[in-house]
C-alpha cells in the first residue's frame, strides 16, 4: 500500500526547548515514487503525439499532466492506479514507438550514426583505393600480356622473313622487313616500360635487364640497309627481347598472385563488410524518421557479414569465368542482406538433409 500522507519528524531546536517540524530527507521514499521514471518516459510520449498530430483522449491526457505538475508528490493508489492506465493507453496509442525509441531518438541516435559513419567512411575509402590498385594492375598485365602475344609473332615473322631473304640474296633486305624489325623493337620498349610499372604494384621487384645499357633497345636505320648487319641486328634484338619478356612474366606472376589472393580473399570480406555498413546505416536512418530508434549493438552483423564475404570469396570459382554478377558485387550484397544469404545457407543445408542417396 502506498503512503497517503507526508509524515515529518519533531525534534528539539538548537537550544532544546521548543520542538520544531524538520522534513524528513526521505519524503518520497523510492517505493512511495515508482512513478518518477515513468512520468518522463509519458512525457515523451506525449509531446511525440502532440507534434505527429496523434489525437489523445483528454481522460488519457488529464492524469500524465496532472503527475508531471505534481513532480515527486506522494500518491494515493486509486491516482497511481489512474496515472499507470494513462500511460498504457498513451503507449498503445503511438505504437511502435515506444518512451525507451523516444529517449533513444533524443540522445543514442546521433553518436550511434556518427560511431557507424566513423568506420564506413575509411573502410570505404579503403575499399576503393585497393579496388583501383587491383584494376589498374590487370590492365597493364593484360596489356602486357597482349604486347607479347603480338612481339611472338612479329619475331617469328622476321626469322622467317630474314630466311627468305637470305635464300634469294636479297639486298638490301625488303623494306618490309626493316619496318617490322623497327615495330618490334618499339614493342620490346613497350613491354620493358609496362614491366617497370607493373613491379611496384608487388611486394618483390625483380632486376630490369635494360638497366644502364637502354641503347640496347634502339636501332640505326643506317644499319637496317645491308642485310648481314640487319641479321645480326635481329639476333641481338631476340636475345634481348627474351630477357625483356622474362622479366615482365616474372613482374605478371608476382602481381597475379599478389592482388589475385587480395582480390579473391580480401575485397570480398571488405566488400560484404561495407554492405553491412550501409545496411545499418540506413536502418538507423529509416528507424530515426520513424522515431523508433533503439540502440542495439551491430557487431554481430559485422560478423556474420565478414563470414559471408569470406564463404563468397572461397567458393568464387564456382562463378565461373564470365559471372553474371561480379563476386565482389555479391559480397557487397551479401554484407547489405545478411538475413536472405543465410537463409539460402539453411535452406540448401536443409534441401541436402531432406535428400536421400539414389539406390
Amino acid at each position: 500500500m502506498l503512503k497517503l500522507d507526508r509524515v515529518d519528524r519533531l525534534e528539539p531546536d538548537a537550544h532544546g526547548s521548543k520542538p520544531a517540524v524538520v522534513p524528513t530527507t526521505d519524503a518520497a521514499p523510492e517505493e512511495t515514487r515508482p512513478f518518477s521514471g515513468m512520468l518522463k518516459d509519458a512525457e515523451y510520449m506525449l509531446t511525440y503525439a502532440v507534434e505527429a498530430g496523434i489525437e489523445v483522449d483528454p481522460e488519457i491526457v488529464k492524469p500524465i499532466l496532472a503527475a508531471i505538475k505534481a513532480g515527486d508528490a506522494i500518491w494515493t493508489e486509486a491516482k497511481a492506479n489512474e496515472l499507470a492506465a494513462a500511460i498504457t493507453k498513451l503507449a498503445i496509442k503511438i505504437e511502435p514507438v515506444t518512451a525507451e525509441s523516444l529517449r533513444a531518438c533524443h540522445h543514442d541516435a546521433q553518436k550511434a550514426i556518427k560511431h557507424c559513419e566513423r568506420i564506413a567512411l575509411p573502410l570505404a575509402l579503403f575499399v576503393v583505393v585497393l579496388s583501383l590498385v587491383s584494376f589498374v594492375s590487370m590492365g597493364i598485365s593484360n596489356k602486357i600480356k597482349a604486347d607479347i602475344s603480338s612481339a611472338n609473332e612479329r619475331l617469328v615473322t622476321l626469322h622467317s622473313q630474314t630466311d627468305a631473304a637470305k635464300i634469294l640474296d636479297s639486298d638490301p633486305p625488303p623494306v618490309f622487313v626493316r619496318r617490322d624489325l623497327q615495330q618490334f623493337a618499339a614493342e620490346m620498349r613497350s613491354i620493358l616500360n609496362l614491366a617497370k610499372e607493373l613491379k611496384w604494384f608487388s611486394p618483390i621487384h625483380g632486376n630490369d635487364p635494360c638497366q644502364g645499357k637502354e641503347q640496347c633497345l634502339q636501332l640505326d636505320p643506317m644499319q637496317l640497309k645491308e642485310f648481314g648487319k640487319l641479321k645480326t641486328e635481329l639476333d641481338t634484338k631476340t636475345g634481348t627481347y627474351q630477357e625483356i619478356r622474362e622479366f615482365a612474366n616474372r613482374a605478371m606472376i608476382n602481381v597475379t598472385l599478389t592482388w589475385g589472393a587480395i582480390g579473391n580473399f580480401i575485397l570480398p570480406v571488405l566488400y560484404a563488410l561495407l554492405g553491412a555498413c550501409a545496411a545499418v546505416l540506413r536502418s538507423f536512418s529509416l528507424q530515426l524518421s520513424t522515431q523508433t530508434f533503439v540502440p542495439i549493438s551491430s557487431t554481430p552483423r559485422f560478423y556474420i557479414a565478414g563470414i559471408g564475404g569470406a564463404v563468397v570469396g572461397i567458393f568464387n570459382d564456382l562463378f565461373g569465368e564470365h559471372p553474371s554478377i561480379s563476386p565482389l558485387a555479391l559480397a557487397f550484397l551479401v554484407g547489405y542482406a545478411t538475413d536472405i544469404f543465410f537463409s539460402f545457407l539453411e535452406g540448401a543445408t536443409q534441401n541436402l538433409t531432406k535428400a536421400k542417396p539414389a539406390r
